[in-house]
Protein backbone atom coordinates (compact mmCIF):
# COMPACT_ATOMS: atom_id res chain seq x y z
CA UNK A 1 0.00 0.00 0.00
CA UNK A 2 1.50 3.46 -1.07
CA UNK A 3 2.17 5.95 1.71
CA UNK A 4 -0.30 8.58 0.00
CA UNK A 5 -3.19 6.03 0.53
CA UNK A 6 -1.93 5.01 4.05
CA UNK A 7 -2.49 8.78 4.58
CA UNK A 8 -5.75 9.12 2.88
CA UNK A 9 -6.80 6.71 5.27
CA UNK A 10 -5.50 7.53 8.45
CA UNK A 11 -6.96 11.28 7.56
CA UNK A 12 -10.15 9.97 6.66
CA UNK A 13 -10.57 7.79 10.00
CA UNK A 14 -9.45 10.67 12.14
CA UNK A 15 -12.24 12.77 10.78
CA UNK A 16 -15.21 9.66 11.24
CA UNK A 17 -13.99 9.09 14.58
CA UNK A 18 -14.03 12.95 15.37
CA UNK A 19 -17.47 13.44 14.39
CA UNK A 20 -18.90 10.30 15.94
CA UNK A 21 -17.28 11.29 19.59
CA UNK A 22 -19.20 14.90 18.81
CA UNK A 23 -22.71 13.63 17.19
CA UNK A 24 -22.75 10.81 19.89
CA UNK A 25 -22.93 12.74 23.43
CA UNK A 26 -25.41 15.31 21.40
CA UNK A 27 -27.62 12.99 19.38
CA UNK A 28 -31.11 12.95 20.33
CA UNK A 29 -34.10 10.87 18.75
CA UNK A 30 -35.95 12.71 16.08
CA UNK A 31 -38.68 10.72 15.01
CA UNK A 32 -39.57 8.66 18.44
CA UNK A 33 -39.93 9.91 21.63
CA UNK A 34 -37.96 9.02 24.90
CA UNK A 35 -40.19 6.87 26.11
CA UNK A 36 -40.44 5.05 22.77
CA UNK A 37 -37.00 4.61 22.25
CA UNK A 38 -36.61 2.78 25.48
CA UNK A 39 -39.14 0.16 24.55
CA UNK A 40 -37.67 -3.40 23.58
CA UNK A 41 -40.29 -6.22 22.24
CA UNK A 42 -40.74 -9.48 24.68
CA UNK A 43 -38.25 -12.55 23.73
CA UNK A 44 -36.07 -10.60 21.26
CA UNK A 45 -32.47 -9.42 21.67
CA UNK A 46 -32.94 -5.94 19.46
CA UNK A 47 -34.79 -3.24 19.77
CA UNK A 48 -37.81 -2.59 17.69
CA UNK A 49 -37.87 0.47 15.11
CA UNK A 50 -40.10 3.31 15.64
CA UNK A 51 -42.69 3.78 13.47
CA UNK A 52 -42.81 7.25 11.94
CA UNK A 53 -46.76 7.02 11.00
CA UNK A 54 -49.13 4.42 10.98
CA UNK A 55 -48.47 3.01 8.19
CA UNK A 56 -47.14 -0.31 8.64
CA UNK A 57 -44.95 0.28 4.87
CA UNK A 58 -43.66 3.66 5.50
CA UNK A 59 -40.03 4.71 6.90
CA UNK A 60 -39.22 3.96 10.44
CA UNK A 61 -36.42 5.24 12.12
CA UNK A 62 -34.79 4.84 15.96
CA UNK A 63 -31.64 6.17 17.51
CA UNK A 64 -30.04 4.46 20.44
CA UNK A 65 -27.79 4.95 23.01
CA UNK A 66 -26.48 2.35 25.29
CA UNK A 67 -23.89 2.00 27.83
CA UNK A 68 -22.75 -1.71 28.78
CA UNK A 69 -20.44 -2.81 31.57
CA UNK A 70 -18.65 -6.85 32.05
CA UNK A 71 -18.01 -8.87 34.59
CA UNK A 72 -15.48 -11.96 33.54
CA UNK A 73 -13.87 -14.75 34.88
CA UNK A 74 -10.62 -16.30 33.12
CA UNK A 75 -10.02 -19.88 33.32
CA UNK A 76 -6.91 -21.19 33.48
CA UNK A 77 -6.47 -21.86 29.79
CA UNK A 78 -6.61 -17.70 29.75
CA UNK A 79 -3.95 -17.62 31.90
CA UNK A 80 -1.64 -20.38 32.15
CA UNK A 81 1.52 -18.32 30.40
CA UNK A 82 0.85 -15.02 32.54
CA UNK A 83 3.88 -14.20 34.75
CA UNK A 84 1.93 -13.21 37.54
CA UNK A 85 -1.62 -15.70 37.09
CA UNK A 86 -0.22 -18.57 35.71
CA UNK A 87 -1.00 -20.87 38.31
CA UNK A 88 -4.31 -19.51 39.24
CA UNK A 89 -7.21 -21.79 38.28
CA UNK A 90 -9.17 -19.14 37.17
CA UNK A 91 -9.12 -14.70 37.90
CA UNK A 92 -12.12 -12.69 38.34
CA UNK A 93 -12.45 -8.90 36.92
CA UNK A 94 -15.19 -6.85 35.95
CA UNK A 95 -15.10 -2.89 34.40
CA UNK A 96 -17.75 -0.20 32.00
CA UNK A 97 -16.85 -1.69 28.47
CA UNK A 98 -17.99 0.81 25.95
CA UNK A 99 -20.78 3.23 24.87
CA UNK A 100 -22.80 2.63 21.81
CA UNK A 101 -24.52 5.10 19.73
CA UNK A 102 -26.83 3.32 16.80
CA UNK A 103 -29.31 4.71 14.46
CA UNK A 104 -31.56 2.42 12.24
CA UNK A 105 -33.03 2.83 9.43
CA UNK A 106 -36.17 0.55 7.51
CA UNK A 107 -38.61 0.86 4.88
CA UNK A 108 -40.67 -2.14 3.75
CA UNK A 109 -42.07 -2.67 0.28
CA UNK A 110 -44.99 -4.56 0.92
CA UNK A 111 -44.78 -7.90 3.04
CA UNK A 112 -41.88 -9.51 0.88
CA UNK A 113 -39.09 -6.90 0.61
CA UNK A 114 -37.84 -4.92 3.27
CA UNK A 115 -34.49 -2.62 2.77
CA UNK A 116 -32.60 -1.89 6.72
CA UNK A 117 -29.74 0.43 6.88
CA UNK A 118 -27.85 0.96 9.96
CA UNK A 119 -24.74 3.33 11.52
CA UNK A 120 -23.01 2.18 14.61
CA UNK A 121 -20.64 4.04 16.59
CA UNK A 122 -18.87 2.70 19.58
CA UNK A 123 -16.45 3.91 22.37
CA UNK A 124 -14.78 1.09 24.20
CA UNK A 125 -11.82 0.83 26.51
CA UNK A 126 -9.77 -0.65 23.85
CA UNK A 127 -11.16 1.02 20.79
CA UNK A 128 -13.13 3.69 19.10
CA UNK A 129 -14.88 2.62 15.63
CA UNK A 130 -17.79 3.41 13.12
CA UNK A 131 -19.97 0.57 11.61
CA UNK A 132 -22.33 1.32 8.22
CA UNK A 133 -24.48 -1.83 7.26
CA UNK A 134 -27.13 -1.96 4.77
CA UNK A 135 -29.57 -5.31 3.71
CA UNK A 136 -32.05 -6.61 1.77
CA UNK A 137 -34.54 -8.33 3.42
CA UNK A 138 -36.62 -11.14 1.17
CA UNK A 139 -39.98 -12.38 3.16
CA UNK A 140 -38.47 -11.95 6.81
CA UNK A 141 -36.40 -14.96 5.69
CA UNK A 142 -33.59 -13.97 3.86
CA UNK A 143 -30.82 -11.24 4.21
CA UNK A 144 -28.69 -10.04 1.96
CA UNK A 145 -26.08 -7.83 3.74
CA UNK A 146 -23.08 -6.01 3.02
CA UNK A 147 -21.20 -3.72 6.26
CA UNK A 148 -17.63 -1.37 6.12
CA UNK A 149 -15.78 -0.42 9.15
CA UNK A 150 -13.05 1.53 10.37
CA UNK A 151 -11.72 1.63 14.08
CA UNK A 152 -8.25 2.60 16.07
CA UNK A 153 -7.63 1.24 19.50
CA UNK A 154 -5.62 2.60 22.55
CA UNK A 155 -2.44 0.54 23.72
CA UNK A 156 -2.23 0.84 27.45
CA UNK A 157 1.81 0.94 27.21
CA UNK A 158 3.65 -2.42 27.99
CA UNK A 159 0.73 -3.49 30.08
CA UNK A 160 -1.54 -3.89 27.37
CA UNK A 161 -1.30 -3.75 23.49
CA UNK A 162 -4.25 -3.25 21.27
CA UNK A 163 -2.73 -2.29 18.13
CA UNK A 164 0.26 -2.67 16.05
CA UNK A 165 1.77 -4.91 13.88
CA UNK A 166 3.43 -7.80 14.99
CA UNK A 167 7.90 -7.44 14.96
CA UNK A 168 8.89 -11.38 14.92
CA UNK A 169 12.68 -10.32 15.83
CA UNK A 170 11.23 -8.51 19.08
CA UNK A 171 8.62 -11.37 19.92
CA UNK A 172 5.99 -8.19 20.52
CA UNK A 173 3.48 -5.97 18.76
CA UNK A 174 5.16 -2.53 17.72
CA UNK A 175 2.42 -0.27 19.56
CA UNK A 176 1.08 2.25 17.36
CA UNK A 177 -0.60 5.16 18.93
CA UNK A 178 -4.58 5.78 18.95
CA UNK A 179 -5.91 7.60 15.88
CA UNK A 180 -2.84 7.58 13.95
CA UNK A 181 -3.24 3.40 12.47
CA UNK A 182 -6.60 2.25 11.27
CA UNK A 183 -7.98 -0.90 10.38
CA UNK A 184 -10.95 -0.69 7.99
CA UNK A 185 -13.10 -3.51 6.43
CA UNK A 186 -15.71 -4.54 4.27
CA UNK A 187 -18.08 -7.57 5.05
CA UNK A 188 -20.49 -9.20 2.76
CA UNK A 189 -23.24 -11.87 4.67
CA UNK A 190 -26.36 -14.07 3.27
CA UNK A 191 -28.45 -15.15 6.79
CA UNK A 192 -31.88 -17.27 6.53
CA UNK A 193 -34.33 -17.39 9.23
CA UNK A 194 -35.95 -20.96 9.66
CA UNK A 195 -38.95 -21.02 11.76
CA UNK A 196 -38.94 -24.28 13.48
CA UNK A 197 -41.60 -22.88 15.34
CA UNK A 198 -44.22 -23.61 12.50
CA UNK A 199 -43.22 -27.04 12.22
CA UNK A 200 -43.62 -27.74 15.99
CA UNK A 201 -46.65 -28.42 18.92
CA UNK A 202 -47.61 -25.18 19.53
CA UNK A 203 -46.84 -23.98 23.09
CA UNK A 204 -44.42 -21.99 25.34
CA UNK A 205 -41.75 -24.70 24.80
CA UNK A 206 -41.85 -24.95 21.51
CA UNK A 207 -40.47 -21.46 20.12
CA UNK A 208 -37.26 -22.05 18.01
CA UNK A 209 -35.60 -20.60 15.54
CA UNK A 210 -32.64 -21.24 13.23
CA UNK A 211 -30.76 -18.60 11.78
CA UNK A 212 -27.90 -20.37 9.42
CA UNK A 213 -25.12 -17.77 7.79
CA UNK A 214 -22.30 -17.14 5.88
CA UNK A 215 -20.06 -14.32 5.97
CA UNK A 216 -16.84 -12.94 3.28
CA UNK A 217 -14.94 -10.18 4.81
CA UNK A 218 -12.08 -8.29 3.58
CA UNK A 219 -9.92 -6.54 6.37
CA UNK A 220 -6.89 -4.11 6.28
CA UNK A 221 -4.28 -1.73 8.32
CA UNK A 222 -3.11 1.02 7.51
CA UNK A 223 0.45 0.37 9.15
CA UNK A 224 0.52 -3.37 7.73
CA UNK A 225 1.48 -4.64 4.28
CA UNK A 226 0.62 -7.87 2.73
CA UNK A 227 2.26 -11.18 4.74
CA UNK A 228 2.51 -9.58 8.28
CA UNK A 229 0.16 -10.08 11.35
CA UNK A 230 -1.69 -7.27 13.07
CA UNK A 231 -4.52 -6.47 15.47
CA UNK A 232 -6.50 -3.74 16.48
CA UNK A 233 -8.38 -4.63 19.29
CA UNK A 234 -8.13 -8.10 21.04
CA UNK A 235 -7.66 -10.56 17.76
CA UNK A 236 -4.81 -11.76 15.51
CA UNK A 237 -5.69 -10.34 11.76
CA UNK A 238 -4.12 -9.74 8.76
CA UNK A 239 -4.30 -7.77 5.48
CA UNK A 240 -6.81 -10.13 3.12
CA UNK A 241 -10.17 -12.07 3.17
CA UNK A 242 -11.57 -14.41 5.10
CA UNK A 243 -14.50 -16.39 5.77
CA UNK A 244 -17.03 -16.99 8.49
CA UNK A 245 -19.88 -19.86 8.51
CA UNK A 246 -22.39 -21.25 11.08
CA UNK A 247 -25.45 -20.65 12.59
CA UNK A 248 -27.40 -19.62 15.35
CA UNK A 249 -30.51 -21.24 17.66
CA UNK A 250 -32.47 -19.11 18.78
CA UNK A 251 -34.58 -20.88 21.80
CA UNK A 252 -37.71 -18.40 23.02
CA UNK A 253 -38.05 -19.00 26.89
CA UNK A 254 -41.52 -18.36 28.61
CA UNK A 255 -40.37 -16.55 30.79
CA UNK A 256 -40.24 -12.77 31.74
CA UNK A 257 -36.65 -11.81 33.22
CA UNK A 258 -34.90 -14.85 31.35
CA UNK A 259 -36.50 -14.33 27.67
CA UNK A 260 -33.82 -16.08 25.95
CA UNK A 261 -31.78 -18.66 25.49
CA UNK A 262 -29.22 -18.93 22.45
CA UNK A 263 -26.61 -21.11 20.89
CA UNK A 264 -24.14 -19.96 18.22
CA UNK A 265 -21.58 -22.38 16.19
CA UNK A 266 -19.41 -20.89 13.55
CA UNK A 267 -16.05 -21.89 11.84
CA UNK A 268 -14.09 -19.48 10.22
CA UNK A 269 -10.76 -19.05 8.53
CA UNK A 270 -8.41 -17.11 6.22
CA UNK A 271 -8.95 -17.73 2.40
CA UNK A 272 -5.44 -19.22 0.60
CA UNK A 273 -5.07 -15.79 -1.01
CA UNK A 274 -3.98 -13.82 2.11
CA UNK A 275 -0.37 -14.17 2.38
CA UNK A 276 1.80 -14.84 5.45
CA UNK A 277 5.42 -13.88 5.78
CA UNK A 278 7.30 -17.24 6.26
CA UNK A 279 7.93 -16.83 10.03
CA UNK A 280 4.50 -17.79 10.50
CA UNK A 281 4.45 -21.17 8.58
CA UNK A 282 4.53 -23.10 12.05
CA UNK A 283 1.69 -20.91 13.76
CA UNK A 284 -0.13 -22.28 10.91
CA UNK A 285 -2.16 -18.99 10.03
CA UNK A 286 -4.91 -21.17 7.72
CA UNK A 287 -6.15 -23.28 11.13
CA UNK A 288 -9.92 -23.12 11.01
CA UNK A 289 -11.15 -21.75 14.59
CA UNK A 290 -14.95 -23.65 15.47
CA UNK A 291 -15.92 -21.61 18.40
CA UNK A 292 -19.25 -22.79 20.06
CA UNK A 293 -20.95 -20.07 21.64
CA UNK A 294 -23.86 -20.49 24.69
CA UNK A 295 -25.85 -17.37 25.64
CA UNK A 296 -28.33 -16.67 28.22
CA UNK A 297 -30.24 -13.34 27.86
CA UNK A 298 -31.57 -11.73 31.17
CA UNK A 299 -34.05 -8.92 31.30
CA UNK A 300 -33.74 -6.55 34.01
CA UNK A 301 -36.24 -4.09 33.52
CA UNK A 302 -37.34 -2.40 30.13
CA UNK A 303 -33.80 -0.09 30.20
CA UNK A 304 -31.52 -2.86 32.18
CA UNK A 305 -30.67 -6.00 30.08
CA UNK A 306 -27.94 -8.57 30.30
CA UNK A 307 -26.21 -11.74 28.78
CA UNK A 308 -24.39 -14.87 30.38
CA UNK A 309 -21.96 -16.50 27.67
CA UNK A 310 -18.74 -18.35 27.43
CA UNK A 311 -17.24 -20.33 24.39
CA UNK A 312 -15.85 -23.63 23.64
CA UNK A 313 -13.19 -23.19 20.82
CA UNK A 314 -11.53 -25.32 18.80
CA UNK A 315 -7.56 -23.59 18.95
CA UNK A 316 -3.85 -24.35 17.98
CA UNK A 317 -2.22 -26.96 20.48
CA UNK A 318 1.38 -25.86 20.36
CA UNK A 319 4.59 -27.81 20.98
CA UNK A 320 5.34 -26.19 23.75
CA UNK A 321 2.61 -25.60 26.79
CA UNK A 322 4.44 -22.86 28.60
CA UNK A 323 5.84 -19.42 26.16
CA UNK A 324 5.72 -16.52 26.92
CA UNK A 325 2.44 -14.62 26.23
CA UNK A 326 3.50 -12.28 23.39
CA UNK A 327 5.43 -15.11 21.30
CA UNK A 328 2.11 -16.64 20.89
CA UNK A 329 2.31 -16.57 16.81
CA UNK A 330 6.31 -17.73 16.91
CA UNK A 331 4.97 -21.16 18.36
CA UNK A 332 4.71 -24.51 16.90
CA UNK A 333 1.70 -25.91 16.01
CA UNK A 334 0.94 -29.58 16.68
CA UNK A 335 -2.46 -30.43 16.64
CA UNK A 336 -5.48 -29.00 17.69
CA UNK A 337 -7.08 -28.72 21.56
CA UNK A 338 -11.05 -27.59 23.25
CA UNK A 339 -10.87 -25.21 26.06
CA UNK A 340 -12.71 -22.21 27.22
CA UNK A 341 -10.96 -19.27 28.33
CA UNK A 342 -13.41 -17.16 29.90
CA UNK A 343 -17.31 -16.85 31.21
CA UNK A 344 -18.80 -13.15 30.65
CA UNK A 345 -21.88 -12.02 31.89
CA UNK A 346 -22.55 -7.91 30.08
CA UNK A 347 -25.00 -5.67 31.38
CA UNK A 348 -26.27 -3.04 29.40
CA UNK A 349 -28.37 0.64 30.05
CA UNK A 350 -30.17 2.19 27.57
CA UNK A 351 -30.65 5.76 27.21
Amino acid sequence: MSRNKRFQIKLLGSIFLVIFCATSVFATPKDASASDVNKTPENTGTPPIADTSGDSSSLKIRLDHSFTWAAFALTHKALKNSKELHNWPFFPLAFPVAWNTTGTIQKDFGRFITLKGLADGNLSIMDMGINLDAALELMHLLELGVSGNIHSSFNYGDYATFMGVYNPEKGNFDGDTFLTSFAYGAKFRVVATIPLIAFLPKNDWTKIILRPNVSWTYTAYTDADDGEIWKCGSEYSANGWRYRYGGTLIYILPFKRIPMLMVNVNASNFFRSTKFDEVYDGYDPYFTVISIMPMLSVKISDDWSGMLLTAFNRDRAYEKYHYEATEELLQNRKGHEWGMKVIMMTFTRKF
